[in-house]
């Protein structure tokens, strides 16, 4: 099941409609165009919507700039109204959308647009150790970055973050609980930036 998971699992990405506000060690969302369609019956999986009176924003203008880059891409649609821009995935785009949480590396559910993934090499796997309502096993990986899409361009790169495992080995945690139910997780290692000074 870990290996499984483990596997083409995302790992370099370019946070989609947001910025990131920086902390000496790690990120949050900052400015945050991604909206939710209301009394809609089919919404659509992610819009991002800029009002221009943020322009004058700076944080609204690198969000505008990645949106822009990706719409240029074919991976974004976007449409200029009177007040505002609006941006939806293209079929395209939403190949490469991510808003999950696998294996606890996205646990906000944030939206990126993800053009790495990483593959699995070796699993070693420690003893288990049994617990009142299962056993829990510690796996060590191994893994190697698959090569980006052609696709991604400097300026992208630039405005990325890497997905946890950051470390190798990574550390991963499996549980098997007594109803048969299985939880597995990585260990949480700090996401990192690429570069940190395209967010300043």
């Amino acid at each position: 099941m870990l290996e499984s998971d483990l596997t083409e699992k995302y790992h370099e990405c370019v946070p989609l409609g947001w910025t990131l506000g920086l902390t000496t060690s790690s990120y949050y969302p900052g400015y945050n165009a991604t909206t939710t369609e209301e009394g809609v019956w089919l919404p659509a999986l992610w819009i991002a919507v800029i009002p221009k009176r943020d322009f004058r924003r700076p944080s609204a203008r690198t969000v505008r700039a990645i949106l822009d880059e990706l719409t240029s891409l074919g991976l974004l649609k976007r449409i200029d109204l009177r007040d505002r821009l609006r941006y939806h995935l293209s079929e395209r785009g939403s190949r490469y959308f991510y808003n999950e949480n696998r294996l606890g590396d996205n646990s906000e559910h944030w939206p990126y647009m993800c053009y790495s993934r990483i593959v699995p090499l070796q699993i070693v796997w420690r003893a288990p150790s049994r617990r009142n309502d299962g056993v829990e096993r510690v796996a060590y990986v191994w893994w190697r970055a698959m090569p980006p899409q052609p696709w991604v361009t400097p300026f992208l790169r630039a405005h990325s973050v890497v997905l946890n495992p950051t470390q190798e080995p990574a550390v991963a945690t499996v549980f098997v609980r007594t109803d048969r139910s299985i939880a597995a997780k990585l260990v949480f290692s700090l996401p990192s930036v690429v570069d940190r000074s395209a967010w300043r």
